[in-house]
């Protein structure tokens, strides 16, 4: 698609020169193609447990008839990515159809919640403990409504979801963007989830989010804003916003002082959008961004997981035309 990249550049260059106040934060990312992934598809749902990084669920779409419309598949496939030996392996499959939902990890614990299918939005959670004798998903607390489209990770103990949609997508005007910040403590599951804050806007479904140094980020395109949930607190604080609105995209906890947020589509002009590839290192402790390596491929709903300096960026949507990629881009932070 052609667009006008010249304010695109001109923040890349801002961000270049203001990054000099980093001093020993990353400067680039030396991007490389890895094994591709055993399905293409979207991999929204993505968590690291320990080395290996797992994807739940997901959509892709399918052509079987050229003549005929592309259907959206709703997928139950699990893989891990072993970042040790770079091998992808199948893991248990999810008990339901799920996309889009969420998933975290506490130690070798895999906890997956929400997400939704053709008609149907899921409010079940389950576990995976890759440390089982036998590793089967099992049953865990609900969520206190169906939600899909959610961001979060786990901090200490505790799993926090933010942002999505919530409702029943099968019934018109049955779905309302979600406002309310979950928490479950995962030693006390029994206690289920409860709110713990409230978003400042809700305008977009679509967030970038994860947890980073106690807290949870948020990077909202629709709205042009960011914000750090404080779970000691209960409040969200409003951030410095990315050099250009990502929506879509991933953000991955860098080092638990960074967060990299990559991918999704960004404005072009006259009502269009592209998929980015643009890589920004947010500084949490300095409020300010730098521009690094864009991805290889641009991509959108994509995993994106920082494992001891390297990115791993999989999956996702690869262009404006329902596609979806089995593409793995490793980054090595420097």
């Amino acid at each position: 698609m052609r667009t006008d990249y010249r304010n695109r550049a001109a923040a890349a260059c801002a961000l270049l020169l203001n990054g000099l106040v980093f001093g020993g934060a990353p400067t680039g990312i030396d991007w490389r193609f890895g094994p591709v992934m055993p399905q293409a598809k979207s991999c929204r749902a993505a968590t690291a447990a320990g080395t290996l990084i797992v994807t739940v669920g997901g959509t892709l779409w399918e052509q079987p008839d050229p003549d005929a419309a592309k259907t959206k598949r709703w997928l139950a496939c699990v893989y891990g990515l072993d970042t040790q030996r770079r091998e992808w392996v199948t893991l248990p499959a999810y008990p339901i159809r799920a996309g889009y939902p969420l998933a975290a990890a506490v130690g070798r614990r895999v906890f997956a919640c929400g997400g939704r299918d053709a008609e149907t939005g899921h409010a079940e959670t389950f576990v995976l403990d890759l440390d089982a004798a036998t590793a089967a998903w099992q049953p865990g607390p609900p969520l206190p409504e169906p939600r899909w489209g959610h961001v979060g990770g786990a901090i200490g103990s505790v799993v926090y979801v933010a942002a999505g949609v919530e409702g029943n997508p099968a019934q018109e005007n049955g779905t309302h963007q979600a406002a309310d910040i979950l928490a479950l403590d995962t030693a006390a599951p029994a206690a289920g989830w409860r709110q713990v804050g409230v978003l400042p806007n809700t305008e977009t479904a679509w967030v970038s989010g994860t947890t980073c140094a106690g807290k949870l980020y948020l990077f909202c395109e629709a709205t042009n804003q960011a914000f750090a949930f404080d779970p000691g607190t209960g409040q969200c604080a409003e951030i410095t916003a990315p050099p250009l609105p990502l929506s879509s995209g991933a953000a991955a906890n860098i080092a638990d002082r960074y967060v990299l947020v990559s991918g999704g589509t960004t404005p072009a002009g006259q009502g269009r959008s592209i998929i980015a590839n643009d890589c920004f290192l947010y500084d949490i402790e300095a409020d300010r961004y730098r521009a690094l390596t864009p991805l290889r491929q641009a991509v959108l709903d994509q995993g994106l997981i920082g494992v001891d300096g390297v990115v791993y960026s999989f999956g996702g949507e690869d262009s404006p035309y329902r596609t979806r990629t089995d593409l793995l881009q490793i980054g090595t932070l420097h």
